[in-house]
């Protein structure tokens, strides 16, 4: 198996010396190539530090774009490494990595990289599902990975044929899209965004990307094409510092646990005693209603007939139907029977299970003691002004 590295950067020098310095201090079993792709800009400056820099592990090769690519072409442009290697491990330059990611490259490319259905591999885990900004957390299985119909950019490996499948669906998809089957996130990511195309071939196409519980790469939220100056980086994950010998790897059709790309479970049909075909997961309402299922699973008050009630009270959500926990915070509805809306979940109730706070404890631990007494003073001060 030949396998390189691929670092994707344009006119930022801080992040790239940083990601090339957590490449650096991973440990590697053998040699391996690394390849700088460098889009141009309007400075030299990342030019002239490639051109001085020294790759400690392997052959370098630096590839200057003669003119700007744009993100998403030259994202493009560097699959094209891949008619030269089987895999290729690719990173944006705003990334840091795990000094064991190289270990967990090699395991999961031997793993997965003849089976079809993987569209990729990805180092980076969702801390956030960025579809709806909430804390984001996979059912823990007897592995170290699962599996979801979301690609990744954050951290990433490429396989030769996936990929190639993949860019043959984009030569007739790479169009703008609007279609109401998709998350909306995705379809108002920018058309810069070459990652919406990814993931959209993973939904409509059934492909997976294998991810890991623990972090093999982190978003360090630098401003760039998609990121503005000083957010608050609630995309970074949780990197493994410890060393592991043996990932465990299971096959696609062993792997219990796996999500849609709208951050859904897709393994609770046996839970509730039906068939996959016939239910949909909607725990958050993202999905149009008339892209779901007979059988709907989910926390929205609707007008159909309610023919289960789950209560929230086990992480993640999908656990308080597998325990059959009792309550009426998530229905299981009839869609194809109407029927009287139940009483709406209280949205601080949602809040506090999402996040696993009280509101009350945050106002205090940010100095509002009593935030009602605070407001009824500042309304007194106001009239006897």
């Amino acid at each position: 198996m030949s396998l390189a590295i691929c670092v994707i950067c344009y006119n930022r020098i801080a992040p790239l010396k940083r990601v090339l310095k957590s490449l650096e201090a991973a440990h590697y079993d053998a040699p391996i190539p690394l390849i700088i792709s460098i889009d141009k800009s309007e400075t030299t400056a990342i030019e002239d530090f490639v051109e001085a820099y020294h790759w400690p592990h392997g052959a370098l090769k630096a590839i200057k774009h003669p003119h700007n690519l744009g993100l998403r072409a030259h994202v493009m442009e560097v699959g094209k490494l891949l008619n030269d290697y089987d895999a290729l491990i690719v990173l944006e330059d705003d990334i840091t990595i795990s000094p064991y990611y190289y270990q967990y490259a090699c395991q999961t490319i031997a793993q997965y990289q003849d089976d079809e259905r993987i569209a990729g591999i990805s180092l980076y885990n969702f801390p956030v599902d960025y579809q709806n900004g909430l804390p984001f957390t996979p059912l823990q299985a007897d592995a170290d990975v699962y599996f979801m119909n979301c690609a990744q950019s954050w951290g990433q490996i490429w396989l030769k044929r996936q990929w190639q499948t993949f860019m043959t669906w984009y030569e007739t998809h790479h169009d703008e899209f609007q279609l109401d089957y998709l998350p909306q996130a995705l379809n108002d990511w920018p058309k810069s965004s070459w990652l919406k195309y990814h993931t959209r071939y993973c939904i409509e196409e059934n492909k997976y990307f294998v991810y890991p519980y623990q972090a093999l790469s982190s978003n360090n939220n630098d401003a760039g094409t998609h990121v503005g100056q000083e957010e608050t980086n609630i995309f970074a994950s949780s990197l493994q510092v410890l060393p592991q010998k043996a990932y465990r790897l299971p096959a696609l059709d062993e792997g219990i646990v796996k999500y849609d790309g709208f951050f859904s479970p897709t393994f609770l049909a046996h839970y509730l005693q039906l068939s996959e075909d016939d239910l949909t997961v909607d725990f958050w309402g993202k999905r149009k209603l008339q892209h779901v299922k007979r059988y709907l699973l989910t926390t929205q008050s609707l007008p159909f007939k309610a023919v289960n009630s789950f209560g929230l009270r086990y992480h993640p959500m999908e656990t308080n139907i597998m325990l059959q926990e009792k309550g009426q915070e998530i229905y299981l509805y009839d869609t194809h029977t109407k029927g009287r809306k139940p009483k709406a979940i209280n949205p601080i109730t949602l809040l506090q299970y999402s996040y696993r706070f009280k509101i009350l404890s945050l106002l205090k631990a940010v100095g509002i003691a009593n935030p009602v007494m605070m407001v009824c003073k500042r309304w007194c001060k106001k009239l006897i002004k």
